[in-house]
């Protein structure tokens, strides 16, 4: 591991009070937070996510997304349809290793692990983390007459502390098993990400400064200088750039900023007693 990765990985766990695990069982929670939380715009608990514990389907974590948030309990699927009317969910599959390299043959186990836990007659044990998630995900699609937006999409990450250089090999295993998730027919989206230590240093660092973003504002005018705020303006903003302030790294729109808004503006609301 490169001294990068390991001071993020020291730091993160002094963070996150993960002192009393082993390394490898640390870089699975390290995994699983950065980039579930890649498909989120709110803080997340790694215990929620990391299910590597033997009878885990070759999976170390697992993120289930509804409507922009993480669910954890199958009772939280039934209150978002009936508070919402839809359904957008995002399936998210994680495998870490410290190992500097990425092997053919785990990204096949990852892969059959990944089917094995969608499938409706699944063979693998489950451990109880596993076992939740499953139960979970039977949720999700037993209430599939909500996917308004389309089905599920579904996000692969392998993981490791070395680097991705496009081997032939490699990439012509991670896309024939990604074909064959594909091929369940259950996803309108499935993405197979194999990531080394550049890619994880870059989620930690935005993960620091998780409400940032670049943006072009062109046309604009400065605003007169206000109380507590150093500089603001008022311009207008191409939705290209608009959309970068709304959607996560990965594309997806952050819900729970549109959820913030209305709280907000639902707050000043009642202030002003309307």
């Amino acid at each position: 591991m490169d001294r990068i990765t390991k001071q993020f990985l020291t730091e993160f766990i002094e963070q996150h009070d993960l002192t009393k695990l082993a390394e490898n069982n640390a870089f699975e929670h390290f995994c699983g937070y950065l980039l579930a939380s890649a498909h989120l715009a709110e803080s997340i608990d790694s215990d929620d996510v990391t299910v590597g514990a033997g009878a885990d389907c070759g999976i170390d974590c697992i993120a289930i997304i509804a409507n922009g948030s993480l669910v954890t309990e199958p009772e939280e699927i039934e209150d978002l349809c009936e508070l919402n009317g839809y359904l957008d969910v995002s399936f998210i599959f994680v495998q870490a290793e410290t190992s500097s390299g990425f092997d053919t043959q785990k990204i096949g186990q990852f892969s059959f692990g990944v089917r094995d836990f969608l499938s409706e007659s699944p063979k693998l044990p489950q451990n109880s983390a596993v076992a939740k998630y499953a139960s979970l995900s039977r949720q999700v699609f037993s209430h599939s007459r909500y996917f308004r937006k389309g089905n599920p999409q579904c996000f692969l990450y392998y993981a490791t502390t070395g680097k991705w250089v496009g081997d032939t090999n490699l990439t012509v295993r991670r896309d024939g098993e990604k074909k064959d998730v594909e091929a369940l027919g259950i996803f309108r989206n499935v993405s197979f990400e194999c990531v080394g230590a550049d890619f994880l240093q870059d989620l930690y660092r935005k993960a620091q400064n998780a409400i940032s973003c670049e943006i072009v504002l062109e046309k604009r005018v400065v605003v007169p200088k206000l109380p507590g705020v150093e500089q603001a303006f008022i311009g207008l903003l191409p939705a290209s750039e608009f959309l970068k302030m709304i959607q996560s790294s990965t594309g997806e729109i952050l819900a729970s900023l549109f959820w913030l808004f209305r709280v907000l503006n639902g707050w000043k609301r009642d202030a002003v007693g309307v």
